[in-house]
């Protein structure tokens, strides 16, 4: 599989993804320990994990190297490419379902965000797989069931990266429209959200991607007024 090595061009990026990439690195040609998604599910080091999360424990440094370097690489792998879907749903559900701390959910869903993250900016890595990824960092849920605050940079960076794959753009609005909706009307959103969401707005079109563009300048246009009202003189001279 290809570990992920190159985060969207931001600062906020690098800086979400950076133990992701530094864990990857050192990996970069080993393979996991299991491949396969049904054999992650039914092993041993998920069983003692899953315990120790419902009694309330931590996430300890064995058992995050357990997820950076087996499952999470799971959604890359060749052999769950006919059920990635599915494999990016039970990533979520298996990882963060029944976690008694909050501490500890928090620990793991930043460990999935940055792992994701720097995933869907791998441009070694298939284009589905790329997506997936995107759209598992927007899926991510804090234990209050509200979109976790720790992946709005990745998410925003990734949404007004041009230099990214439409696809992977998509997908990353796709995650914004969820944070958006839940904190639209916050100070933070709007800093963190409005800015990729008017660059889309305002950008010009690339006659290669129009049916791309269309879909992204359509989604920006639900969000936009949740970020910002009144609209400024550019993104309405744009409009």
């Amino acid at each position: 599989m290809h570990h992920p090595h190159r985060a969207p061009c931001s600062i906020g990026l690098r800086l979400a993804v950076a133990a992701a990439i530094a864990g990857a690195a050192g990996a970069a040609s080993a393979e996991p320990k299991y491949v396969g998604w049904a054999k992650v599910e039914a092993c041993r080091e998920i069983r003692e994990l899953k315990e120790k999360l419902r009694e309330g424990g931590q996430l300890d440094d064995t058992s995050r190297q357990f997820i950076e370097d087996t499952a999470l690489p799971q959604l890359a792998l060749d052999d769950n490419r006919s059920l990635i879907e599915r494999t990016r749903k039970r990533i979520r559900e298996l990882l963060l379902g029944d976690v008694r701390d909050a501490n500890a959910h928090a620990a793991i869903a930043d460990t999935i965000a940055a792992f994701m993250a720097a995933l869907a900016g791998d441009e070694q890595a298939e284009p589905v797989v790329r997506v997936n990824a995107m759209l598992l960092v927007g899926e991510l849920r804090s234990k209050d069931g509200k979109p976790l605050p720790s992946a709005a940079p990745a998410l925003a960076a990734a949404a007004g990266d041009r230099g990214l794959p439409a696809a992977v753009r998509i997908a990353a609005l796709a995650g914004v429209a969820k944070h958006v909706a839940t904190g639209g009307g916050d100070e933070a959103a709007a800093k963190t959200f409005a800015p990729p969401v008017t660059g889309i707005l305002t950008a010009p079109v690339d006659p290669a991607r129009a049916v791309e563009h269309d879909w992204l300048v359509s989604r920006a246009l639900q969000i936009l007024p949740q970020l910002v009202r009144p609209a400024s003189p550019g993104v309405a001279a744009a409009l």
